[in-house]
């Protein structure tokens, strides 16, 4: 089973969409992480299941942010 972090996976793609429409950074989010778990596959045999997870509200991150919550 590959269990995947979303929240960097969210991050990276808000970063390089910041100046995008929804709808184009809705799309890039699905590439990437199609991507990444394409490249995951290659190098695990077979297909294995995966998951990704994302965490809700009061996270570290929060706590850390510079320019945006």
């Amino acid at each position: 089973m590959i269990l995947v972090d979303g929240d960097i996976v969210a991050y990276r793609c808000a970063f390089k969409c910041d100046d995008e429409s929804v709808k184009t950074a809705c799309y890039t989010t699905g590439s990437f992480l199609s991507d990444l778990i394409s490249d995951l596959y290659t190098q695990i045999e077979g297909e294995p299941e995966y998951r990704v997870y994302l965490h809700g509200n009061g996270h570290f991150r929060n706590a850390i942010a510079i320019t945006d919550p």
